[in-house]
């Protein structure tokens, strides 16, 4: 969620003008978009940082699940010691 409220503001700003919507407020269609090469570059940055913060994220939730099977092994073990 920290991404979103990091991002969405600039990442807007450069693509809103681009954005077409309806009457209900849905995007209807995306034009075109003649992006300056800063505009680029920046997007790109964002992107890239959003990438790596995913990965990150995806690593991190999968070392807590392998914890968590840990876990729950050394509790079953210490279960059968108790019968």
């Amino acid at each position: 969620m920290q991404d979103f409220k990091t991002y969405f503001s600039p990442v807007n700003a450069i693509l809103s003008p681009f954005m077409n919507f309806d009457e209900k407020g849905n995007l209807t269609r995306f034009t075109e978009a003649n992006l300056s090469l800063n505009h680029k570059k920046e997007l790109m940055s964002y992107f890239w940082r959003m990438e790596l913060t995913k990965n990150f994220k995806i690593k991190r939730y999968a070392e807590i699940i392998a914890e968590i099977a840990d876990l729950n092994k050394s509790i079953e073990k210490e279960l059968q010691n108790f019968d």
